[in-house]
């Protein structure tokens, strides 16, 4: 992979190269990834109506997926079933990063049911009644968010715009979890530090602020290793279509049913005429 991002380097239509480089990143995760997890671009949405921004690189179930696609590698898809989205970008500047983690947020931000570890598969839980019901489990189905990029800014100077929006109201959850710098050899990660020892969290974990790290050569080995870990880790959790089909059909009923009752009184009206 390393290779073809070098040599991607003589397409001069940014275009093009973005798009190239999207399909890069599908191409290098697509063989080292169960076939569960589908590479697409498109957009998420929420059952509240709600869209997430166009996303470059979509992580979706291909299982259980509603997802509804158009062509080759785009769709719309349900935000139950997404594990996350990671922006690739040629070069990661001032604009290119804002954009970034606007599209991030713009997923993170639609709202889902949580999941459980009881989660087993999206639409298959174990079920242990109200006595053995375990209520202070944590949500296993937080967003993924990565930036990926070929060249950037220097790290240290995107870490120091990160942690400013850290502390900016509604921003903490919402802001990307990794941020891959190729060229560079870097990753920033959501971290805590406690004494001496370094922590990077996982998304879903409260975090203090962002790190960067100079990984040399390993940089695409623990961006994959990393990502795979985390993803492993998700459970989704399906579109409860049973509450959605109630819900229709009570709209349904309540229409029809005051339909009727205004044909019933229009057919009194013109009776008594």
């Amino acid at each position: 992979m390393a290779a073809e991002l070098e040599r991607s380097t003589i397409i001069e239509h940014d275009g093009m190269m973005g798009r190239f480089r999207e399909q890069m990143v599908e191409g290098f995760l697509r063989p080292h990834l169960p076939e569960v997890y589908g590479l697409a671009t498109g957009q998420a949405f929420s059952g509240s109506g709600k869209t997430s921004n166009q996303l470059d690189v979509i992580v979706y179930d291909r299982i259980f997926s509603g997802a509804v696609m158009f062509g080759t590698g785009f769709g719309l898809f349900p935000c139950e079933s997404v594990f996350g989205a990671i922006e690739v970008k040629s070069t990661l500047e001032g604009k290119e990063l804002k954009q970034s983690i606007e599209n991030i947020k713009s997923l993170k931000a639609l709202n889902r049911a949580p999941s459980t570890a009881f989660d087993i598969l999206p639409y298959n839980d174990f079920s242990f009644g109200q006595r053995l019901a375990v209520h202070d489990q944590p949500r296993r189905n937080p967003y993924v968010g990565v930036v990926f990029s070929y060249a950037s800014m220097k790290p240290k100077t995107i870490v120091n715009r990160l942690n400013q929006m850290v502390h900016i109201e509604g921003y903490k959850e919402l802001l990307p979890d990794l941020i891959c710098c190729f060229k560079e050899q870097h990753i920033i990660a959501r971290s805590t530090i406690i004494g001496t020892e370094i922590e990077i969290k996982a998304p879903g974990q409260d975090y203090d602020l962002f790190l960067d790290f100079g990984l040399k050569e390993d940089t695409l080995p623990i961006f994959f290793l990393w990502l795979s870990t985390i993803l492993s880790g998700i459970r989704l959790k399906g579109v409860d279509h049973t509450s959605i089909l109630n819900s229709r059909m009570k709209e349904l009923l309540a229409n029809s049913q005051e339909r009727t009752a205004q044909k019933r009184k229009a057919k009194r009206s013109l009776t008594a005429r």
